[in-house]
């Protein structure tokens, strides 16, 4: 694992990170019984500015074709193509930690990462490529996107009146408990728990933001 290592980039250089990939992660499971290989899987990766750090990314693994997701993963950037990964993931009996590190090289992705669940400890690589240049449509803060005092997640204007937007709403157990049309009104989520929540807006079958709130 490399060591983490304080490290600040220009705004402009972080966002080489960012963008939407296609990666192939594949596993291995060690038990007291043993290691057994898992099947490698194919995710759409999405890498998005970490909003409570500056030098920091926050990594969102999806399923093609399923609704869910894996809770956020935040990086530390460490130089100008290598981030570390230490992390600690919520879950619907208890938390477990992530560790790991990875690199970009152009369109290029790699990570390495180990986590545990039970008695089984969890080895993986991940290897893939780009598949959009256009990042700044995954920059979390390119719309201002936020909660109001009566619990409606509120658009930018430059997202209101569009027809064709759907709104997502996704719990830290990577399940949607919101999809709706929407025309860019506020969306009510008063009716659902408190917490961390991702928030992922399309248009034309293209994310154009993806980003944490609080409820």
């Amino acid at each position: 694992m490399l060591a983490m290592t304080t490290f600040t980039l220009p705004a402009q250089d972080i966002q080489k990170f960012l963008g939407e990939y296609r990666i192939t992660v594949t596993c291995s499971q060690e038990t007291p019984d043993g290691v057994t290989p898992e099947p490698p899987v194919v995710f759409q990766l999405i890498v998005i500015p970490d909003e409570e750090n500056q030098s920091g990314v926050q990594l969102v693994f999806l399923k093609p074709g399923i609704s869910g997701i894996y809770a956020p993963v935040k990086a530390t950037i460490l130089d100008e193509q290598n981030f570390d990964i230490s992390d600690q993931l919520p879950g619907p009996l208890f938390a477990t930690m992530i560790d790991g590190n990875g690199n970009i090289k152009g369109d290029s992705i790699f990570i390495q990462y180990v986590t545990e669940m039970w008695t089984s400890v969890f080895r993986c690589d991940c290897e893939g490529k780009r598949s959009s240049s256009d990042v700044a449509v995954l920059k979390a803060d390119k719309y201002n996107v936020y909660v109001d005092a009566a619990k409606q997640i509120i658009l930018d204007e430059a997202l209101q009146n569009q027809e064709t937007l759907i709104v997502e709403l996704i719990d830290l157990q990577g399940v949607t408990i919101l999809k709706k049309m929407n025309n860019g009104e506020p969306v009510s989520i008063a009716n659902f728990p408190s917490g961390v929540y991702l928030l992922r807006i399309s248009q034309d079958s293209r994310v154009v933001y993806s980003g944490k709130i609080f409820r």
